[in-house]
Formats: C-alpha cells, sequence, structure tokens
C-alpha cells in the first residue's frame, strides 16, 4: 500500500515539474496558492524515486547550518528537517527510514569539510540533502570562488561514499537589516551552477521564497531578518516534498488539519 501510494506521488510530482518547466510560477500574494519553484530533473531523481518506492530502509543526513540546525528560531514548532520525517515515517509509513540532522548553527562550507566524517560519514548515508551558503556569503565576491570549490567537494566526497546529494538554496534574508549578507543572491547562483553541472538535485528554496513573496523575503516566514520561523520552515518542507514529488495536499504536512 505505502508503495502505491507513493509511486502515485511522484507521478504526480513528474508531471508537475515538467508542467513548472514550462510554464513557471510567478508571484503571488496569498502564500496558500504559492507552489516553489520547480527544478530540472536529473538522473538522480528515478534512483531516488526507486527508493521511496521500494521496501528498504533509507538514510537521510541533513547538513547545514543555523537554518537546517532549527534551533532557537523556530519557537518551539518544528523545522523542516523535522516535518521531513514526520512526512516520511508517519504519513509514508516508511518507518525504518532513518533521518539524521547534523547541522550546526554558524557554520560554513569549511566546517562542513572539517567535519565530514563526523557530520554525514559515519552514518552510511544513501541520500545527504546539503544547505549553505548564508555564512559563507559574509566573504562577498571575493569569496565566491572558494564557497563554489568547497561546495563542489562537499558533492564529491558525497558521492564517494555511495550516496545521493541534493543541494537546496539557503531562503532569501532581509538585506537591510542583514547588510552583510548582501552579496547572498550570488552565493545561491553558485549553488544552482554547481547542481547544473554536477547533474545534482536541486531544491530552490531562493527562488520560492522571493515568488511567494513578490521579489523579497516573505517577513511572515522569517523570525528575525535571517532566519526562518516555524511557518517558514515548514514552507521549506513543503518546498522539499515538492521537489521529491511525495507533496500531498490532503495530509497534515501538505495543509490538511493537524
Amino acid at each position: 500500500m505505502v508503495g502505491t501510494t507513493v509511486a502515485a506521488l511522484l507521478a504526480v510530482g513528474v508531471l508537475a515539474a515538467l508542467y513548472m518547466v514550462a510554464a513557471p510560477h510567478r508571484g503571488v500574494a496569498d502564500e496558500s496558492a504559492a507552489v516553489p519553484v520547480v527544478n530540472r530533473r536529473v538522473p538522480d531523481d528515478r534512483t531516488v524515486g526507486r527508493r521511496l518506492e521500494g521496501p528498504a530502509p533509507v538514510t537521510w543526513v541533513f547538513v547545514g547550518d543555523s537554518i537546517t540546525h532549527g534551533s532557537t528560531h523556530t519557537n518551539g514548532r518544528r523545522s523542516f528537517v523535522e516535518h521531513f520525517a514526520e512526512r516520511t515515517r508517519a504519513e509514508l509509513g516508511r518507518v525504518d527510514d532513518v533521518v539524521i540532522n547534523t547541522g550546526i548553527s554558524g557554520d560554513r562550507t569549511e566546517d562542513v569539510l572539517a567535519g565530514f566524517a563526523d557530520r554525514v560519514g559515519r552514518f552510511e548515508p544513501d541520500v545527504v540533502v546539503v544547505m549553505l551558503g548564508t555564512n559563507d556569503s559574509v566573504d562577498g565576491p571575493s569569496g565566491r570562488a572558494g564557497f563554489a570549490d568547497r561546495l563542489a567537494e562537499i558533492v564529491t566526497r558525497v558521492r564517494g561514499l555511495g550516496a545521493i546529494p541534493v543541494l537546496q538554496t539557503p531562503n532569501p534574508v532581509d538585506e537591510a537589516v542583514a547588510p552583510e549578507r548582501d552579496d547572498l543572491p550570488a552565493y545561491v547562483d553558485v549553488v544552482r551552477t554547481l547542481a547544473r553541472e554536477r547533474d545534482v538535485m536541486l531544491v530552490d528554496h531562493h527562488a520560492h521564497w522571493l515568488d511567494a513573496g513578490g521579489g523579497t523575503a516573505p517577513s511572515r516566514w522569517l523570525d528575525d531578518p535571517i532566519h526562518p520561523n516555524g511557518r517558514g520552515h515548514l514552507e521549506m518542507a513543503r518546498t522539499i516534498f515538492r521537489r521529491l514529488g511525495i507533496f500531498d495536499p490532503d495530509a497534515p504536512s501538505g495543509g490538511a488539519d493537524w
């Protein structure tokens, strides 16, 4: 039953992806109508789809900075990683899947590389979901090349484990209040370029947030100028679900009553 349900949802995800590539969504006024940008599909989509359909348990590792860490700024609500665990292990019935969060507040790409064995390798992951760039971006234009090289090395190391990397762009920030991160859009483009050049799955939170906010970060999704609040984390989780083809508007995680 679970396999049949996931297969049907994946099929819907494929059709949605094809539609959105042909007709990208524009700005919306009502957040309930917001539809995330769906990125081009890559060979790993098929592999992840088979794993979600199959009976073998999947180990998912989420790595990143404070946004992945999900501490403090959710104000007691679930982080996007916790919502992901709810969707896979509860709603989809994949009780043997393991969802691990090794995000650490303040981290940058060099921190993840330095601690890669502890943060990623020791868990023998099947899928590694990476979100970095918010803190790296304080280095400005001069730091972009180094960020690109380090992020590429993270992707290489993930593949070296036999795991599938999934890159995420970070959410936009309120640059008027956090001007030290005003180069973040350029770092986001680095993530997109790497995903395109390496055929890596991409979840583009940044594009979706700007789309939903009419070109700015929706203040209703932020707890401060940088960090998503509980509502923002739920939105990020739903963007991931749509990208993986497991979004269901009739499920609690998709918008139905909890």
